[in-house]
């Protein structure tokens, strides 16, 4: 499903399309999400310090993994 997103977000024209919310935007210019910036820095923190945030870290993940996908080019 997610390669299928990726694929079809790569068929459909350059990042600057307006169609494209910001957070697309941000995946397909391998930029950091607002995802990234409102739970990364909290995932990390606690990874730290030894405490669990399994739902935040949840939350903070899909838009790496769109990330990492579209990096590698399939």
């Amino acid at each position: 499903m997610i390669r299928a997103f990726v694929e079809r977000a790569r068929e459909s024209g350059p990042p600057s399309t307006p169609s494209y919310t910001s957070m697309t935007r941000d995946v397909m210019a391998s930029r950091p999400t607002e995802v990234d910036f409102m739970f990364g820095d909290l995932v990390r923190r606690a990874a730290k310090v030894g405490v669990g945030v399994p739902r935040i870290a949840l939350a903070h993940a899909p838009p790496r993994v769109l990330l990492m996908l579209w990096s590698s080019n399939l």
